[in-house]
């Protein structure tokens, strides 16, 4: 029987299997400090004819409080926590934010969400972990040409 021996994981090797093989890891650029980091669109690929881009957003541990919300206008946002608990607040799409009409939600590790197009969101909250990465599936560039970010006029505070 034929044996191969396992080889470390680097971009180098893994790209002699092809052209657009990729890896992702949190040692490449981000935007935003601390307690928000986001390590965006880190692998990208076509996806049935779609252009899609994965990236991290890094959470720190912190006070549960809303102050600013986002949305984008084309397309929908997938969320998956990958080494622990997380809260999530989401409103419904609407031209405007209604602060009333925001819902805070529980989402244990490797659940997936999809915030719709429209629905205002922003970065989760760790329960239970210092930090927490989450995946973020998104077209190319979304950050910068599809989305909406306001401050509340008044903050809002998630009771666990």
């Amino acid at each position: 029987m034929k044996q191969i021996e396992v080889e470390t994981l680097s971009l180098e090797s893994f790209k002699l299997i092809g052209e657009f093989t990729n890896l992702l890891d949190c040692q490449s650029e981000y935007i935003g400090e601390t307690p928000v980091r986001f390590y965006r669109d880190m692998i990208e690929g076509v996806l049935a004819n779609k252009q899609a881009s994965v990236s991290v957003v890094q959470c720190s541990k912190r006070e549960m409080i809303i102050e600013k919300a986002e949305q984008h206008f084309t397309t929908a946002e997938l969320l998956l926590p990958l080494d622990g608990d997380i809260i999530i607040f989401a409103a419904p799409a609407s031209p405007t934010l209604n602060p009333d009409k925001i819902r805070a939600f529980y989402v244990p590790i490797g659940t997936m969400v999809t915030f719709d197009v429209g629905v205002w969101h922003k970065a989760p909250f760790p329960v239970n972990e210092d930090i927490v990465n989450s995946l973020v599936i998104l077209p190319p560039l979304t950050y910068l040409k599809d989305c909406l970010v306001v401050a509340l006029e008044e903050p809002i505070k998630i009771q666990e």
